[in-house]
């Protein structure tokens, strides 16, 4: 009985230390602590003025710092005195009707693509903002219903739904709607009762619609007419030929069978890319400044010859990871072997390495291109397995965020690196490395041994001749009474002495 009392009173002096960590204010605005390093913005009713989320923010009771990952449920609920927005990167989410009623606020709001969730309600009835730009998340229900002054709507690519009446009775919003193709779902009456109408669709797979979607519209633009004819609730709205794409922060028209671009077109380095189509253009540079001798990622929508690097440049295409392990079959190194590329051409859509073989900050390289002929943006990767793990390379042409969350690894100054924390961003016109356990009796499912310093580069000394043949991709392996493995996947005799897997074990031969 003793021992229970004295727990339960060491239980509530631990609850009554930990109390003024649980809410604090700072700058006027009042937190919740939600971990060990995070907060998100509490309830702060009747606040008046702008209000600046900060991407941290230090507790003034005892000097700690954390981070902001999120604006809570009915944050400035019924705040009449708001009067503008300003919301960080690395903030992950936004509550349900956080700035409901705030009919003050004015001007531009910009939710970045840190943001995976606008909460329901949570902007509905905004009445003066004029301008909203959002670039990722799903965005809730009626989450800006009825916001009376927008003129203005930007969804960019990343942003995955639109919930039931999100943007209902925005009486002024006019001009091109144009819904990125990372979009999935739009729900029931989401664009009800707006005067566009013109809608631009650019998703290859036709969103899961909801009933009354858009009204009233006059005229669809998707990528594949038949396809969107065939689909439900789509059929019954009036679809053309979408011959548009998007470059960085505009849109580009094609001629009318969405086949020719009859400009010069600058393709700039990490500017987002979205395009339905394969199409030529009278010109086209590819802007790119090479300040180290680094390898770099490569991942770009057009065929290179080998003549537009050959000189200043190296590219080396993925070949095939690496595992060293020590003398318990712990994995101590891991090496990435690539293979110079002295031939032919490159695939479009496809991951590459390339570095500059003299360059710095005094004396930057570019590179020209020989070719006029653009390929459709496609998320597309290239996949190595060892024995234990399976390495998947992925490009992408639109910015990737919470990098920590994902556990996912990039290239950069040279090395591969997994994300310090999640306000680290991947460019567009990047690849990323995720790696998957193949689920072995070796280390247990855990891919915690590749740590980020020990991704090394290795150069082959031999050469990719053949494009198509340049990775090479492994079948996880499998029990067999006869086979033996080393812990590296190579088929060993019977006189290997060492670690080896032996039907589907691990032993010592000696």
């Amino acid at each position: 009985m003793k021992k229970l009392v004295f727990t339960f009173i060491a239980v509530m002096c631990c609850m009554a230390m930990n109390a003024q960590d649980v809410t604090f204010t700072a700058g006027g605005i009042m937190y919740n602590v939600t971990g060990d390093n995070t907060v998100e913005v509490g309830q702060n009713y009747n606040f008046s003025g702008s209000v600046e989320i900060p991407a941290t923010v230090t507790n003034p009771d005892g000097g700690k710092t954390y981070n902001v990952t999120g604006i809570g449920n009915r944050a400035f609920f019924l705040s009449d005195g708001i009067t503008s927005v300003t919301i960080p990167e690395g903030l992950i989410s936004i509550g349900d009707e956080a700035f409901s009623y705030c009919r003050n606020i004015e001007g531009d709001l910009v939710i970045p693509s840190t943001v995976t969730s606008i909460g329901k309600d949570a902007f509905n009835h905004c009445d003066n903002l004029t301008s909203v730009t959002i670039k990722g998340g799903s965005i809730g229900s009626y989450a800006f219903y009825s916001c009376r002054g927008l003129t203005s709507l930007s969804l960019q690519e990343g942003v995955t739904g639109i919930g039931d009446e999100a943007f209902s009775r925005c009486f002024e919003l006019k001009g091109d709607l144009v819904i990125p193709s990372t979009v999935k779902s739009i729900g029931e009456c989401a664009f009800e009762v707006i005067p566009v109408n013109t809608v631009k669709v650019f998703a290859h797979v036709p969103p899961e619609l909801g009933d009354k979607a858009f009204s009233p519209v006059v005229s669809f633009y998707v990528p594949d007419v038949k396809k969107y004819q065939e689909c439900d609730g789509w059929k019954d709205y009036n679809i053309k030929l979408l011959t548009e794409f998007r470059l960085g922060d505009k849109m580009y028209s094609l001629n009318e069978t969405g086949e020719h671009f009859g400009e010069d077109l600058t393709f700039n380095d990490k500017d987002l890319y979205v395009s339905c189509s394969d199409f030529t253009a009278d010109k086209l540079t590819y802007s790119r400044m090479f300040k180290s001798t680094n390898w770099q990622p490569l991942y770009v929508p057009f065929a290179m010859e080998y003549d537009d690097w050959r000189y200043d440049f190296e590219v080396a295409a993925i070949n095939n990871f690496h595992e060293y392990t020590d003398d318990m079959g712990q994995t101590v190194k891991t090496e990435l072997e690539v293979r110079l590329v002295k031939s032919g051409k490159l695939k479009p859509n496809h991951p590459y390495l390339i570095r500059a073989k003299m360059a710095d900050n005094y004396n930057p390289q570019e590179i020209n291109l020989s070719t006029k002929e653009l390929c459709k943006s496609e998320k597309n990767s290239i996949v190595c397995s060892s024995v234990e793990r399976k390495y998947t390379f992925t490009g992408t042409y639109q910015d990737v965020t919470g990098m920590k969350t994902k556990d996912y690894i990039f290239l950069s100054g040279g090395k591969l690196c997994r994300a310090t924390d999640d306000s680290v961003k991947l460019s567009a016109q990047r690849w990323y490395l995720s790696i998957e356990s193949l689920g072995s009796q070796v280390d247990g499912g855990n891919t915690s041994y590749a740590k980020p310093m020990e991704f090394d580069i290795k150069l082959l000394d031999d050469e990719a001749t053949g494009i198509d043949e340049i990775t090479v991709t492994r079948t996880p392996l499998k029990n067999s009474v006869e086979a033996i493995y080393n812990l590296n996947g190579m088929r060993v005799s019977d006189n290997y002495k060492g670690i080896v897997i032996k039907n589907g074990k691990k032993v010592y031969q000696k």
